[in-house]
């Protein structure tokens, strides 16, 4: 059995524990170009979600104007406050509020054309075929939102004007 020395077992580790600064400083280029590629990518990623948040919670408006009018057997209508953009509402007859929503998510407006949309009692649309555009600024991504005389809802991803 061999026996050992007490000094060489005894003896400190000489080894340094941690990185050098040239480690550091590669690291560091390595999170700077990764941030480079994720952050725009990322904030697109945020504005898909503020324009599909801000459609679905439109045409929930609207299907939920059209149940409630059938369910009811009078005419609902939805109803800026005071403009789509900033808040809605789903109104009954006489002005009643059903529901209130919030509006466009981010930097989206909601522009409507035709009449505000009004359902009657068999969930047909009284007001005429109507279209809602939800829109950042020109060029960029959007969605329409159309309804037809039969009260059908429809949307669709545009290239807003």
């Amino acid at each position: 059995m061999k026996k050992y020395s007490g000094s060489w077992f005894m003896r400190r580790s000489t080894t340094q524990r941690g990185f050098t600064i040239i480690e550091l400083l590669i690291l560091m280029a390595v999170l700077g170009v990764v941030a480079a590629i994720a952050i725009p990518n990322f904030s697109r990623l945020i504005q898909n979600n503020q324009l599909t948040t801000t459609n679905n919670d439109l045409v929930g408006a609207l299907n939920m104007a059209r149940s409630e009018a059938v369910r009811r057997g009078a005419a609902v209508s939805v109803v800026p406050n005071p403009t789509f953009t900033e808040r809605y509402q789903v109104t009954a007859g006489g002005g009643a509020v059903i529901s209130d929503f919030g509006g466009a998510s981010g930097a989206y407006a909601i522009t409507l054309t035709g009449a505000n949309p009004r359902f009657s009692a068999t969930g047909l649309l009284l007001s005429g075929g109507s279209q809602f555009d939800i829109c950042r600024t020109s060029g960029e991504d959007g969605t329409r939102i159309t309804l037809t005389a039969g009260g059908q809802i429809r949307s669709a991803r545009i290239t807003c004007p």
